[in-house]
C-alpha cells in the first residue's frame, strides 16, 4: 500500500485548521467587530481561509457564519480596498481543495 504523504499532510492541516477556528468562534465574546477590527491583515488572512475550509467541511452555525462574515469584510476592506473581485481571486488560490 502506497501512501501519499502530501495528501496526507494537507488533510492533517485541514482538520486542524478546522478545529482551531472552530475554536476560535466558540470563544468569540460580545465586542466581536472591535476585536476583530483591531487584526492584523496576517491574522484576518488566516482566520478568513479557516473559515472558508470549515464550511467547505461542514455546516456552520448562524453564529460562526456572523462571525467569518465580519472576518471577511474586515479582511476585504484592510488588504484588498473593499474590491470583492481581489478578495475572491486571492481565496481561490489560498484554498485547498477538500477530496
Amino acid at each position: 500500500m502506497v501512501v501519499d504523504l502530501a495528501l496526507y499532510d494537507r488533510k492533517a492541516f485541514r482538520a486542524s485548521a478546522i478545529a482551531l477556528v472552530l475554536a476560535m468562534l466558540q470563544s468569540a465574546g460580545a465586542d466581536e467587530r472591535s476585536h476583530i477590527s483591531a487584526m492584523s491583515i496576517a491574522q484576518l488572512k488566516g482566520l478568513y481561509v479557516g473559515c472558508e475550509q470549515a464550511a467547505m467541511a461542514s455546516k456552520l452555525s448562524g453564529g460562526d457564519v456572523m462571525y467569518c462574515s465580519l472576518v471577511y469584510e474586515e479582511l476585504k476592506e484592510k488588504a484588498f480596498e473593499g474590491d470583492f473581485g481581489r478578495i475572491r481571486s486571492w481565496r481561490d488560490r489560498q484554498l485547498i481543495p477538500l477530496g
